[in-house]
């Protein structure tokens, strides 16, 4: 992951400083997501527009954010078995905005990006942005709560 490494793990790090003496003892995120993000930036023009879906189960440890998914569609098509690569999540809950890093197993390589979030009043929505260093890409983020934790 070369070049993101080291910038996201230091913003990480003091987004986690700042949500520690915020977290409330609710674990809002705890359960199934499916996060979708669209790229609207890239440095490789056929990533532009592609719809990238995620399946994570996140737990929450006060203001810690960890989860654990797959890859499961791109373009709204469901990806077979073989090509769910596992992907990593470890972020942080400041009130209502939620910072992450993700790492990503790839097919020829691997890739990390970041989440930036806002948790909706409900708990059940997350809205904002994406970046990867996986052709310099970013663009939007959408997450919705599926299934609690047992699902």
């Amino acid at each position: 992951m070369g070049r993101l490494a080291v910038a996201p793990i230091l913003r990480l790090s003091a987004a986690l400083v700042a949500a520690l003496a915020t977290a409330s003892s609710a674990d809002p995120m705890v359960g199934w997501w499916r996060i979708a993000d669209e790229v609207q930036s890239t440095s490789y023009q056929a990533f532009r527009g592609l719809r990238l879906v995620y399946r994570v189960k996140f737990r929450q440890e006060g203001a810690w954010l960890f989860g654990e998914g797959r890859k499961v569609a791109e373009n709204g098509r469901p990806l077979p078995a073989s090509r769910q690569k596992p992907i990593a999540i470890v972020g942080a809950i400041a009130g209502s905005f939620v910072t992450a890093t993700l790492f990503e197993e790839g097919h020829r390589r691997d890739s990390g990006g970041e989440f930036r979030w806002t948790l909706s009043d409900d708990g059940r929505r997350l809205a904002g942005t994406f970046q990867s260093d996986a052709a310099d890409s970013r663009g939007s983020s959408v997450a919705e709560f599926v299934g609690s934790a047992g699902e």
